[in-house]
């Protein structure tokens, strides 16, 4: 046996062992090898028709609902809607009326305005219709006036500056009244004080009928009451008859040894001539007393005038 011709059984090569999988025909691996035309996993669709299974549209079945139908069937609640609606009516007010506010106030402060400056009209017109030296029936007139007039000048002082110009118009009015008052009490009182050191003096000029010490008694009394009144007048009120009354009263020590000396030497001639002269100046003081008070009073009357017309221009 030749070489070639067979090999030994314990030489040949092991049998092929073939793993077979399920996957593999799947996939178009055929167990036997043989000619295919074509292979594939699926049937491939026809031209034209979507790929995959046919998908379900989930609005298909849906229609509509009215909307006022689901929130009469639906669980709304309606305390809480009322409460919100309520809030917001509330803050809508709230802003309204603070909206409203300065307009109120400015026509608040404006009517009371107006009510108290008609309260002090009448009595700046009775005023003015009144005769100004006569003093009782003036007073209480002029305290009127001035009660009026400071309460117009308080409502003046709260107006807001939207108001500004019937704010000057009034406490111009208030001005004016208060100064017209000042004046006028200023003179009477200066008037009440000095009318009576202005009166003549009723000295005894004959010598048999006074003695001496008695005389010098009765002038020092006088002479007293005269300077401590003159002394405590305030200036700057009738400054030409405080100047003349201060001449007097520095004169009165003087006049009073001239007296004296022609009662001691048995003179009435002497003794009524220094009265006289004292009479004399102290009319001459009386005189400037009328002058100085009529000035006073048309300078008061003059204040009374111009509040009366700023009034008539407030008021409309």
């Amino acid at each position: 046996m030749s070489a070639t011709s067979r090999s030994p059984k314990h030489l040949a090569a092991p049998p092929r062992h073939r793993f077979r999988l399920a996957s593999m025909e799947l996939f178009g691996f055929m167990e036997s090898p043989a000619t295919v035309d074509s292979w594939t996993t699926f049937e491939p669709p026809p031209v034209g028709q979507p790929v995959g299974p046919p998908r379900h549209d989930p609005f298909a079945d849906w229609t509509p609902t009215e909307v006022a139908q689901k929130l009469v069937k639906s669980n709304v609640r309606w305390g809480f809607m009322a409460g919100i609606l309520m809030i917001a009516f509330g803050v809508t007010g709230i802003g309204y009326w603070l909206y409203q506010q300065p307009t109120v106030a400015t026509r608040a402060a404006h009517d009371e305005l107006v009510e108290t400056a008609a309260t002090l009209q009448p009595t700046i017109v009775a005023i003015l219709a009144l005769d100004l030296a006569e003093v009782g029936s003036t007073t209480s007139q002029l305290a009127l006036v001035n009660t009026s007039a400071r309460s117009l000048f308080e409502v003046a002082g709260t107006l807001p500056n939207t108001l500004s110009n019937e704010r000057s118009i009034a406490a111009e009015i208030a001005g004016q009244s208060l100064e017209g008052t000042r004046i006028l009490n200023n003179a009477y009182a200066y008037r009440s004080a000095v009318l009576p050191l202005l009166e003549a003096p009723q000295f005894e000029t004959d010598p048999d009928a006074i003695g001496l010490d008695d005389a010098a008694a009765v002038f020092g009394i006088w002479q007293t009451r005269f300077q401590g009144v003159a002394t405590a007048l305030p200036s700057g009120i009738m400054g030409r008859l405080g100047d003349e009354l201060s001449l007097i009263s520095g004169d009165l020590d003087a006049l009073q040894t001239r007296y004296l000396d022609a009662l001691r030497l048995d003179d009435p001639e002497g003794a009524a001539l220094v009265v006289h002269e004292l009479d004399s100046r102290l009319g001459d003081g009386g005189l400037m007393l009328i002058t100085e008070f009529d000035e006073m009073s048309a300078a008061a009357r003059t204040q009374f005038m111009k509040a009366a017309e700023a009034i008539n221009l407030l008021l409309g």
